[in-house]
């Protein structure tokens, strides 16, 4: 029961987000954000093929993407970080507010993490820690905000 309650409020989770970005637009990209995120997206492809013993090239072959999609993804992440952010910063969320801390702890915690210094060390970024938090944060704003709709 609890596990399809999950699957449910997921489920619902992704249909907000295909709703919100269909639904905005982003003007201009911050330019060093897009590349922070260009560079992000290539350091996964990059640990990859180290961990496959590939090239970089060989991974986005057979993965089947180009450098093109790379930056398309950058692009999405940019969209989900702005948004979150925006969603955030109208209700009020920064790192003091609870539902902030809940949420990250929450997630460093699934990952195995004790808190965000542990993270940090072990190869994670604050900007993406940030960006997950804002974007966990956001998607409980909207899930709640349905909540009281279906009321």
């Amino acid at each position: 029961e609890e596990e399809k309650e999950k699957s449910g409020q997921a489920q619902l989770e992704a249909q907000l987000w295909e709703e919100v970005l269909q639904n905005c637009r982003i003007v201009q990209y911050p330019k060093d954000m897009l590349e922070s995120w260009m560079e992000l997206e290539r350091t996964v492809y990059q640990q990859y093929a180290d961990t496959l013993d590939m090239t970089f090239e060989e991974v986005l072959d057979s993965c089947k993407i180009t450098e093109e999609d790379l930056t398309e993804i950058a692009k999405i992440d940019v969209d989900y970080v702005l948004i979150s952010a925006a969603i955030c910063e109208k209700e009020g969320i920064d790192p003091a507010n609870s539902m902030y801390q809940q949420k990250q702890e929450e997630i460093l915690e699934s990952l195995g993490y004790v808190n965000q210094e542990e993270a940090l060390t072990d190869g994670a970024t604050a900007q993406r820690i940030t960006a997950t938090v804002q974007k966990a944060c956001a998607a409980q704003i909207m899930l709640d905000a349905c909540s009281k709709v279906d009321k």
